[in-house]
């Protein structure tokens, strides 16, 4: 599985920019994307911060895909990414908690529909052992 640091290298290449071209595109430095590129040179604080820059200029990047390399690289018509929290205080582990949990209460939604579309179109049953 790729890193972050290699999906920031595609998502550049994608739009056949040079790290000087991607930087004007962003309002950054070259030195930002170079560093962001290179994983060996890259902290928390510069991701968090490159992200936000991304997608302030390019916000049909699929924020899954750029942080998890989980979907498509762009969103599909109709998807949304999810609000990514710039706060230094709250750490990526937060971000897949709340992810976590947007899923479950999914999940519970869509078992209730089931429950209750079962419910609404249930036959009688018999109640006893007797038949008439």
């Amino acid at each position: 599985m790729k890193n972050i640091n290699k999906r920031f290298e595609e998502l550049r290449r994608h739009f056949g920019d040079t790290q000087i071209e991607f930087a004007k595109r962003l309002k950054v430095s070259q030195k930002t994307v170079s560093n962001a590129e290179s994983s060996s040179l890259v902290n928390e604080g510069t991701i968090r911060n490159y992200i936000k820059s991304i997608l302030s200029v390019l916000p049909n990047v699929n924020l899954s895909w750029l942080t998890d390399g989980q979907g498509n690289i762009f969103l599909e018509e109709g998807q949304e990414n999810i609000t990514y929290n710039t706060d230094p205080e709250i750490s990526y582990k937060q971000k897949d908690d709340d992810n976590i949990v947007d899923f479950l209460k999914r999940q519970l939604i869509e078992k209730d529909k089931i429950i209750q579309y079962l419910m609404n179109n249930q036959k009688p049953t018999q109640t006893s052992g007797f038949s008439s």
